[in-house]
């Protein structure tokens, strides 16, 4: 019922208005679309370059070059979102302690949990909006082909459900930290972690595990928003060869669903799914009510530590 009421939350209302304004978002904007008109020029030029030396014909270069051209662009979404994104939701809550403006919003009319979701979805609609910057040159990756519609929406929501879900981890620092720097390089080690913590991880078990000639269960990679947004793609026909940032994260998930040694890392994909990014997006969407629930509970009234 709170969702469907959003348009109703003054605090979403005045964080939209307060970003409207924010010299913040525009010169995050300006960023994000030079950033993003780089790599597609860069992309094109590079595969168009590399598919005539290989003598490959006009058509399936261009095809390569639309495929590509979206996947690198989608990787700097998610690149970007790591740091953007904790920046923005990790002081929603302590900028209101230090305004010294909690302690009145908590004795509005308005629930822990109004607040708490109205500021996480302006935050999030500042990502949409990036986003939607973005859609003039996701189109142009459309029409060379290699990607259809629905590749291009499934990689655009697992992008802004990333961003929801560090958003939440934002939210949860922002909720417990009095002061906004301790809240940021909070949010930020846990984005680190969160993107980065699953290779220390995976070196550990594949140590411990592939040294005994055993198999690293596939559904670990589920853990890190990259693997499960790779494995959500339409999937190379060889990954191993592959310029796409998502195809050797396409052809580690091959080689652990397949079984490394018994098919080599060389061997062909077969039609069966991991289920990688179904049980990322499970999980997140846990973390996701976790923290919302705990920074919910945080800012309850009373609470000791703003008296």
């Amino acid at each position: 019922m709170m969702v469907f009421q959003l348009h109703k939350n003054p605090v979403l209302r005045r964080e939209l208005q307060k970003r409207a304004i924010s010299i913040f978002g525009a010169i995050s904007t300006v960023i994000w679309l030079l950033v993003m008109l780089l790599v597609l020029a860069s992309v094109y030029f590079a595969t168009k370059e590399s598919t005539e030396n290989f003598g490959t014909t006009e058509l399936a270069s261009l095809g390569r070059a639309g495929k590509e051209l979206f996947e690198w662009i989608l990787f700097f979404m998610l690149l970007f979102v790591l740091f953007i994104v904790p920046g923005v939701t990790s002081s929603t809550i302590t900028g209101e302690r230090e305004r010294q403006t909690l302690i009145p919003l908590q004795l509005t009319l308005l629930s822990p949990a109004e607040i708490i979701v109205g500021k996480l979805t302006a935050a999030l609609a500042f990502l949409a909006l990036l986003m939607v910057t973005t859609a003039p040159l996701l189109s142009v990756s459309f029409l060379l082909g290699g990607v259809g519609i629905l590749d291009v929406l499934v990689g655009l929501l697992m992008v802004l459900f990333t961003g929801l879900v560090l958003g939440s981890f934002g939210m949860l620092c922002s909720s417990f930290f009095k002061s906004t720097v301790a809240a940021t390089v909070a949010t930020y080690a846990i984005s680190l972690a969160f993107f980065v913590g699953l290779w220390f991880m995976f070196a550990l078990f594949a140590i411990f595990f592939l040294g005994d000639d055993g198999d690293i269960p596939v559904q670990f990679l589920a853990f890190n928003p990259l693997t499960g947004v790779a494995d959500a793609l339409p999937a190379d026909a060889d990954p191993y060869n592959s310029s796409s940032p998502f195809g050797a994260m396409q052809g580690l998930i091959y080689e652990l669903q397949e079984g490394y040694y018994s098919s080599g890392p060389n061997s062909s994909p077969s039609g069966e799914r991991s289920w990688v990014w179904q049980l990322y997006v499970f999980m997140g969407a846990g973390w996701l009510a976790l923290n919302t629930w705990v920074s919910t509970k945080a800012i309850s009234v009373p609470a000791e530590r703003e008296r």
